[in-house]
């Protein structure tokens, strides 16, 4: 079967997808302790999964929208759909690292809050970007 061409750009988000997926599986890998150490900012553990995921699907909803062409509305959903899915499963996988809080509901809504967030602003800035230098 061979895989339809991609735009260099589907590329590039889709790598982009694939480092965002592997270091949120890194960090939920990390004990508590590990993780306040990289907090820096000392900010809420909510705001950093809300950040985490708002950052994931800036990756997701371009890749999505340049590999398969769907609609606008359709990929954001899509993306969020996912993204909300990945969410889920962390705290699972969090479950199995110890010293982690786990199956945190207040978690995974900062997670898909994050997702719903950043999937219309992914949209119009690539939207803007295709408008402006074309595909």
């Amino acid at each position: 079967m061979k895989l339809p061409h991609l735009h260099w750009f589907a590329w590039v988000c889709w790598l982009g997808v694939l480092i965002w997926v592997t270091t949120v599986f890194y960090l939920s890998s990390l004990g508590s302790t590990e993780i306040s150490e990289m907090n820096v900012f000392n900010a809420s553990d909510k705001l950093l999964h809300f950040i985490a995921f708002f950052s994931g699907v800036l990756a997701l909803v371009p890749a999505l929208r340049l590999t398969f062409g769907w609609p606008w509305k359709k990929v954001c959903l899509i993306a969020i759909a996912c993204l909300s899915a990945y969410g889920a499963l962390d705290e699972v996988h969090q479950k199995f690292t110890p010293s982690r809080s786990a199956l945190d509901a207040w978690d995974w809504l900062a997670d898909t809050l994050g997702a719903a967030a950043g999937a219309p602003l992914a949209a119009f800035v690539h939207a803007f970007i295709v408008r402006r230098w074309g595909r």
